[in-house]
């Protein structure tokens, strides 16, 4: 009878430990310019840039992970969370990687969120229905989620940023930005730009900053509200057009508006009218403000 009860104690204990997550903690060599890719499906994957010269693995895989890849190659880094091919059960993993602050990254997730800050270098970043966000970058950004937020701090230089449902902020760029979504808003506060396309289907957008000389400014909307904030001193060509809303500028003068119908624009120059703002919507409103 002891026996027995022994024996069953021992098969609970095992079934018990099956179940539990598995720590990570492991460390790994990378160039300190080189790129470090993560692939997970569900979870999360939080990087920070530092001073160390390798890379630290911290985090925790469940039990439906079957094994967490980490691959060095010629200076850089692979991590892939691997699971089972035949397995119906999904298995989510969260990772920590703490990383010399010089390395890129290339990001792809499914429905982990995606958290960086810190690091200089270059940042691919893709999520399918996870958030992702971005804290204190320099490089050129490139981040993408179907239905997850994107929330980008930094004085990135070249920013491409899209969601379907998500909405998009950025803030302390400057350059180029080209921002899309479709149902999400968009917010663009930052330093002087050469180059801005922003386009929303049904979402608010916000955009603050400096056009360059020959800066070229694209800003469309089906049906949400447009704001741009331009320094008093602005120099440029500014086109805007709206199919059924308003119009309301700090700059120039003679906004029209259709005689039989809802619509009205704007054609203007001001100072030098070095470079070129472009506005359209169907239904939303239109404000050009004054910094």
């Amino acid at each position: 009878m002891k026996t027995a009860i022994a024996l069953g104690t021992i098969v609970l204990l095992g079934a018990s430990v099956a179940y539990a997550d598995r720590p990570v903690d492991q460390t790994a060599k990378v160039n300190k310019d080189g790129t470090v890719s993560v692939s997970n499906v569900a979870g999360s994957v939080t990087v920070v840039g530092g001073s160390r010269s390798d890379v630290r693995i911290t985090g925790r895989l469940d039990d439906n992970v079957e094994e967490l890849r980490v691959e060095e190659r010629d200076g850089d880094l692979r991590i892939e969370v691997i699971l089972p091919r035949r397995s119906h059960r999904g298995g989510d993993a969260d990772l920590k990687l703490e990383v010399p602050k010089g390395v890129a990254l290339d990001i792809e997730t499914v429905s982990a969120n995606i958290e960086v800050e810190g690091v200089a270098g270059d940042v691919d970043l893709e999520s399918v229905s996870g958030g992702v966000r971005v804290a204190g970058g320099n490089g050129v950004a490139d981040v993408q989620s179907v239905s997850g937020d994107i929330e980008l701090t930094g004085s990135f230089e070249n920013v491409d940023a899209e969601s379907v449902s998500g909405g998009i902020d950025v803030k302390g760029a400057s350059g180029r930005i080209d921002a899309s979504t479709t149902s999400g808003r968009i917010e663009v506060a930052g330093g002087d730009f050469d180059s801005v396309d922003l386009e929303s289907m049904s979402g608010r957008v916000e955009f603050a900053g400096d056009p360059r000389k020959d800066a070229d400014i694209s800003i469309e909307s089906f049906s949400g509200r447009v704001v741009l904030t331009l320094p008093a001193s602005l120099s440029a060509e500014i086109d805007v057009e709206t199919h059924s809303g308003s119009i309301e500028s700090d700059f120039g003068s003679g906004v029209r508006k259709e005689k039989y119908g809802p619509g009205a624009w704007l054609e203007t120059s001001v100072g030098g009218g070095e470079a070129s703002i472009e506005v359209s919507t169907f239904s939303g409103s239109v404000s050009l403000r004054k910094k």
